[in-house]
């Protein structure tokens, strides 16, 4: 696709969980494709709105996980996974405030850290997206092929340079 480019490998990758298939392609690129993935942050839904949401993914993340752990053994090399606390699915701050203190925490810095936002719900995405405003933060998503049915990317989103410009 023109335009589209893939981020650098990082050591720190942060996924809002709901699809297993992408989250596992992003996990894969990072880890396995360019060698550099330390930690994986898995920031599921709560039952907070579960009657308008859906249930948590709380257990689509620990299925992440021990994929991650699968992968981890079959490449000898050790992965840290964490699952962090559920987020309210209908409640963009509650994401924001997650994923800022991931950044805030981590021994990494920003560039070393992605944010993959294809899962999650639409507020959820939304605050992660408004985390990674300053412009050492990465953002990254994972396109799937309604035709094919196949992940491609991950790709960067950058609107470091061109979206804001707008609003001046």
């Amino acid at each position: 696709m023109a335009g589209q480019v893939k981020p650098e490998g990082k050591r720190g990758l942060i996924l809002l969980v709901s699809n297993p298939n992408s989250a596992s392609y992003a996990v894969e690129y990072h880890f396995v494709q360019k060698g550099t993935l330390e930690t994986v942050w898995l920031l599921p839904s709560s039952d907070d709105e579960s009657g308008r949401f859906g249930r948590s993914t709380r257990g689509t993340a620990e299925e992440i996980r021990a994929a991650c752990e699968a992968l981890a053994q079959a490449q000898h090399r050790p992965l840290q996974v964490y699952i962090l606390r559920g987020v309210s699915p209908g409640d963009a701050q509650d994401t924001f405030d997650a994923v800022q203190q991931i950044f805030r925490r981590s021994a990494y810095e920003p560039g070393e850290i992605v944010m993959d936002f294809t899962g999650g719900t639409k507020p959820m995405s939304v605050g992660a997206i408004m985390a990674c405003l300053p412009a050492e933060r990465q953002l990254q998503y994972v396109p799937l092929n309604r035709v094919t049915g196949q992940s491609d990317g991950p790709f960067l989103v950058d609107y470091q340079y061109s979206a804001f410009d707008l609003l001046a």
